[in-house]
């Protein structure tokens, strides 16, 4: 017996043997108590009928047992309720026999095939459901909402205006948040905040919100309280370890809880590398507008490089910078600086070689300055002087970008320098300025006609004896087909697009000549250009009239007879009835703003940091514009 006993036991299906009359239980397997979940003393005590997920529903009912006898075997489901409360489908077998001379039922019963293969996926979806929450290169954080949101949407039911509410009542928002549920995040969340474990992430929200966090979790319960199951926002997270991160946050919840939010996802995406990016190019932007502002307003060539060592020291990454002018016999004298640290780093080696041409490019071993640029200024074949560029160590700015930006400024600074012309004109006491109109075909003119009613070239730079570089400003509604008519027209090699105000401004090398270059070649400096209709008209300042002549003639031999349209003279210098008249349009703007946001109060209502997030620059480029302005201001106000 005791071997049937072992048989019985270890046989892989549920058997119960009962009374084949009151379906009373009269013994189990091993394999009946495992797919219940109870031990076998405790179902010794169980009547069979306890164990019915309804009571409806018997396992041995009269009818059943009477219909097994009958036919000798009956098939049906049969639902059991678990030792832990769960339903349990299971499929069974009904039949009648004698076991020791004794008539008795015997069930045998399974796992309905349904059920099993449904738990496999079941299962399955849950590993795989695992597996990316915690492997995925995004941050996860799975919440609860259900609470927060039902207090959210009582309040929103008695005000107007949520947003506005919470803006006046700071403390309703930390109460919302008190009643978010954080249930879990995935590992990728602890390698991104440099956490210790989950723990630390879970319990430390507040922590790793980081900047911003106010309005856009504002935002995100406004968007709730509308029922929205999305919500988009950007903000600047905060690592464990003081390091800010900006992230994409995005809500997610799922259909099947959108009635109570009870499980909702936020993600977060990392974009501080294309923040980066994004400020780089502002900063390259913001600095080439600058120097063309500088290129037209300064009144002399060391105002101007003044303007260009301010501008370029104001951005990421750039220590320090120095225009320096080559004398005789190769030597060199500074005619203009910006920032601090290029005493001592500047090899005479290297000035050396870069003002008789050559580009170099040397590392230092300084506390805080990485590399030394020396690039040549040159004009017509002729090295005129050397721009030197001092890089931080911990600039974000890319070297590819820099450079580009350090040749550009030469080509700029050798035009300024190479035009002597030019020079007496900067310098002049007294100006003539003529306003001449002339029909002038030129790639930058028939890019015009297609793209845009009309356009300015605000300044022109010779670049060679084929090529003109030339910053355009354009209506902003016009400025996309402008830029895409420039990069279909025949003649220009390049187009980028350098601001994103209205007017916008375009960036453009086109092949030469130019009005705008045959008046800066006979001693004239444009002040502006305007392409409309087939026609170019030119405002020129020149130091007499008498230079008119030969910018008129150089255009008529260049293109078409010019027309007149008028011609006055002005004293140059109006530094003693406007003291904002040393300062480049750029330098006007942040000193505005800075006084606009109170930045020059006691105590200051905005610190440099929000300033400069107004403005959309670093709080260095802000910091650095802000100090040439102040200079050149007293500058002004105290000259004698």
């Amino acid at each position: 017996m005791q071997a049937l006993r072992g048989i019985f036991d270890a046989v892989p299906v549920a058997i119960v043997i009962l009374d084949p009359t009151s379906g009373e239980l009269r013994d189990f397997n091993a394999r009946f108590c495992e797919l219940l979940g109870y031990d076998s003393a405790e179902l010794s005590n169980v009547d069979l009928s306890q164990l019915a997920a309804d009571e409806s529903h018997q396992l041995a009912t009269p009818e059943r047992l009477r219909q097994a006898s009958e036919e000798g075997s009956i098939q049906f489901e049969w639902t059991a309720e678990t030792a832990s409360g769960t339903d349990l489908q299971l499929g069974a077998s009904l039949s009648t026999t004698t076991l020791n001379g004794e008539s008795v039922a015997v069930a045998a019963l399974e796992q309905c095939p349904v059920r099993r293969q449904r738990e496999t996926e079941l299962a399955a979806a849950r590993n795989r459901y695992e597996m990316l929450f915690e492997n995925n290169p995004i941050v996860i954080w799975e919440h609860d909402l259900s609470t927060a949101k039902a207090y959210v949407d009582d309040l929103a039911a008695t005000v107007d205006d949520l947003g506005a509410y919470l803006d006046a009542n700071p403390e309703e928002l930390e109460a919302i948040m008190r009643r978010v549920e954080i249930i879990d995040v995935n590992e990728n969340a602890v390698d991104y905040y440099n956490a210790d474990d989950k723990a630390q992430v879970l319990n430390n929200l507040e922590e790793v919100m980081g900047e911003g966090a106010w309005e856009l979790t504002k935002d995100l319960w406004c968007t709730v309280a509308a029922d929205e199951t999305r919500f988009r926002g950007e903000t600047v997270a905060q690592t464990f370890d003081g390091e800010r991160r900006h992230q994409i946050l995005e809500l997610h919840v799922p259909d099947a809880h959108a009635d109570d939010y009870s499980r909702a996802y936020i993600t977060g995406t990392d974009i501080t590398e294309r923040k980066r990016r994004e400020h780089e190019l502002q900063a390259v932007h913001g600095a080439r507008e600058a120097l063309q502002d500088s290129l037209v307003d300064s009144t002399s060539l060391e105002t101007f490089a003044e303007a260009a060592c301010s501008e370029l020291t104001a951005m990421n990454g750039v220590a320090f910078t120095r225009v320096m002018v080559v004398g005789p016999g190769d030597t060199t004298d500074t005619l203009a600086a910006s920032g601090d640290g290029g005493e001592g780093l500047i090899d005479p080696t290297v000035l050396a070689d870069a003002s008789k041409g050559t580009r170099r490019q040397v590392t230092v071993d300084s506390t805080g300055i990485s590399e030394v640029f020396a690039e040549p200024i040159t004009q017509e074949g002729v090295t005129r002087g050397v721009l030197v560029v001092g890089l931080d160590t911990q600039r974000l700015l890319g070297a590819d970008r820099l450079a580009e930006l350090i040749t550009e400024s030469a080509d700029v600074l050798g035009y300024a320098m190479g035009a002597a012309a030019r020079r007496r004109a900067l310098a002049a006491d007294e100006q003539s300025e003529l306003v001449v109109t002339v029909e002038a075909e030129t790639p930058i003119s028939r890019a015009v006609a297609v793209g845009a009613p009309s356009a300015s070239v605000r300044a022109t730079v010779p670049r060679d004896e084929d090529s003109v570089l030339c910053y355009v400003t354009v209506a902003a509604a016009d400025a996309e087909s402008l830029a895409a008519a420039a990069r279909d027209t025949a003649g220009i090699a390049h187009v980028e697009r350098i601001s994103d105000g209205d007017p916008v401004r375009i960036q453009m090398i086109s092949a030469g000549p130019t009005p705008s270059t045959a008046v800066a070649e006979h001693g004239g400096m444009v002040v502006d250009a305007r392409i409309e209709g087939g026609e170019t008209t030119l405002t020129v300042r020149v130091p007499s009239r008498e230079t008119f002549h030969p910018i008129l003639e150089a255009i008529r031999t260049q293109f078409t007879e010019p027309r007149v349209n008028e011609i006055t003279t002005t004293p140059t210098s109006t530094a003693e009835t406007d003291p904002l008249s040393g300062l480049t349009d750029r330098q006007r703007d942040i000193l505005q703003t800075a006084r606009n946001a109170g930045y020059f109060e006691q105590p200051r209502a905005q610190s440099a940091t929000e300033v400069a997030e107004r403005l959309g620059v670093s709080r260095q480029a802000f910091a650095q514009v802000l100090r040439a302005a102040q200079r050149n201001l007293l500058a002004n106000v105290f000259e004698e």
